[in-house]
């Protein structure tokens, strides 16, 4: 078990190399993604809890954990539960492994919680066809399981047809106003086009009167840091819009296992002729990872089923948390507090 910085370190030669071949892999589980998330959030780390299982020798399977400060008895999936203002969403929350057949056994799981007095553990976005799935079915202990959001996706080639019909009208609009669409590929333009990205997406929440999450530096250089190691890896997917040199949209996204996953973005809505510029980026990016050979564009998940996602997807999936508590008082503390909220949000309902 890794429970510092130091540790992660010493294992990322055989980290990256168990990446290389895992069936089951993505940005989230990343070396990259973990130890870069690790050193940005180090203020909101109270240890880490990364467990590796090894045979003969050679690394099979990475859980990467961690235990947060406001709770020295919970762990959970990295860079999840942060304080919501500079939380990172990490999504499809699974192993790091080349089959589930290798990942960790579930005794030394459990007997390694309890050797470090963790209570529960909790995992989010979790997909029903993930290998975490498969393994925390036989889990022993008291469990708590909920479909906690929808996540959206399109399926290559055949799902890119929906979107390719919603922005035609917007992509020849375009290009007859002398709009470009971009990609970002070396190092210099990426400079210019993730402040630009900061700046627009920062403006738009601003301008609604909301908390810009790009305005807090840990959120910020965290994903700087990430983007330009993602970068120098090929795994950056940043593609803008420009018009009479100037940039007015911006999508960044990750290229994880086969897929590119759509992050975040910044738009300028104010400007004119409307050419739907986000919808514009997606079908670039989406076309992109089609003859890349990849086999979805993910909108990640959401916790509204109606919205542009489903404007522009053609599958979605239900994905789960699952929390494993490893006595009965942990389990039935949770539950009277789940119970507690639900009566306070009634009262308040019923109130209005």
């Amino acid at each position: 078990m890794i429970t510092n910085l130091e540790e992660l370190h010493a294992v990322k030669k055989s980290w990256l190399s168990l990446e290389k071949k895992a069936n089951v892999k993505s940005i989230f589980n990343s070396y990259n993604w973990v130890e870069t998330w690790a050193r940005h959030y180090a203020n909101y780390i109270k240890k880490l809890f990364v467990l590796t299982y090894w045979k003969k020798g050679e690394l099979t399977s990475v859980l990467p954990l961690y235990m947060n400060i406001s709770n020295e008895h919970a762990a959970y999936f990295v860079s999840s539960f942060e304080p919501t203002h500079i939380e990172t969403c990490s999504e499809a929350q699974d192993f790091l492994s080349t089959s589930v057949e290798e990942v960790i056994p579930h005794s030394i799981f459990i007997d390694c919680l309890r050797e470090h007095n963790v209570h529960s553990v909790t995992f989010n976005n979790i997909s029903p066809r993930s290998f975490l799935c498969q393994w925390s079915r036989k889990l022993s202990g008291y469990h708590t399981i909920k479909q906690n959001r929808e996540r959206f996706y399109i399926s290559l080639p055949e799902g890119i047809k929906k979107l390719e019909k919603k922005t035609r009208r917007y992509r020849n609009t375009a290009s007859r106003a002398g709009v470009t669409i971009h990609r970002v590929t070396n190092i210099d333009e990426f400079e210019e086009v993730f402040n630009a990205l900061i700046e627009l997406n920062s403006k738009r929440w601003l301008d609604k009167a909301k908390p810009a999450i790009f305005d807090e530096s840990e959120f910020c250089n965290f994903h700087r840091e990430l983007a330009r190691k993602s970068l120098a890896a090929n795994r950056l997917s940043l593609y803008y819009t420009k018009y009479e040199n100037k940039i007015f949209a911006v999508n960044y996204s990750f290229v994880s296992s086969n897929s590119i996953v759509f992050y975040q973005s910044g738009i300028d809505t104010s400007f004119r002729p409307n050419v739907s510029p986000g919808n514009l980026l997606h079908y670039a990016q989406a076309f992109d990872a089609l003859h890349k050979g990849m086999e979805v564009y993910d909108f990640m998940s959401s916790a509204h089923k109606e919205g542009y996602k489903t404007q522009l997807t053609s599958t979605s999936e239900s994905v789960f948390s699952f929390t494993l508590h490893t006595s009965l008082l942990s389990y039935a503390m949770t539950e009277l507090t789940e119970r507690l909220k639900m009566i306070k949000k009634w009262v308040v309902n019923r109130g209005r």
